[in-house]
């Protein structure tokens, strides 16, 4: 089993929520890696908890060390968010997410495709996650997908307790077309943007042509 480095959490947090989010293009794969705690629990850490939560995600193995960290609150929400950005060769050796399958395959060729084996190691291992959040994001077409659900141009998989023993990542994406959602979404807007702006010059001529009079 590989080593688990995912995910560090402090002893005194519970019921932490983390998101994995994966941008893909052409060219890289951006990764980011957000973890937070009500704000109201976190408050209550001493500053050398918190430190230590937030350096030991950079310690130890090869990768680790990539990643930028940034102190977020949102809400009533308050963690860290980790970004980096991949080449598509290093991704399945140095992301954080691939060690948390004994299987991570990613390959870029025709189609940009993800392949893991069936356990995600990582909800066990942090007692105090009740969820992670993974987010697979392209403007390519998806061919096939075994997400939980999808938002547009983004592929969701909810892990939790019951069922982490059996949530592999299965998704494929074709290069040469890009996602008709997005295109559709984007299409919506610009006829949105249009009428709005025709609705506006009439508003104006009525008003003053009632001017005029």
């Amino acid at each position: 089993m590989k080593k688990i480095i995912l995910l560090i959490i402090p002893i005194l947090l519970c019921g932490c929520e983390a998101k994995y989010k994966i941008v893909l293009d052409n060219n890289r794969i951006h990764d980011e890696i957000k973890i937070t705690e009500k704000s109201s629990i976190v408050n209550k850490a001493t500053d050398e908890e918190t430190n230590a939560f937030a350096d030991k995600l950079l310690e130890g193995e090869r990768g680790y060390e990539y990643y930028s960290r940034e102190l977020i609150t949102e809400n009533d929400q308050t963690g860290y968010l980790y970004t980096y950005d991949f080449q598509y060769d290093e991704y399945s050796e140095t992301s954080q997410i691939s060690k948390c399958y004994n299987d991570f395959n990613i390959t870029n060729k025709d189609t940009i495709s993800i392949n893991t084996s069936d356990e995600f190691l990582c909800i066990d291992y942090y007692e105090n996650f009740e969820k992670v959040e993974i987010i697979i994001e392209s403007n390519y077409k998806v061919i096939k997908t075994n997400a939980d659900k999808e938002d547009g141009n983004k592929q969701i998989w909810i892990v939790n307790k019951n069922n982490a023993s059996y949530k592999p990542i299965i998704v494929e994406f074709d290069k040469n077309q890009t996602n008709t959602k997005s295109s559709k979404n984007i299409v919506n807007l610009l006829v949105i943007l249009a009428l709005a702006i025709i609705l506006i010059i009439i508003n104006k001529t009525i008003l003053k042509k009632d001017k005029n009079k």
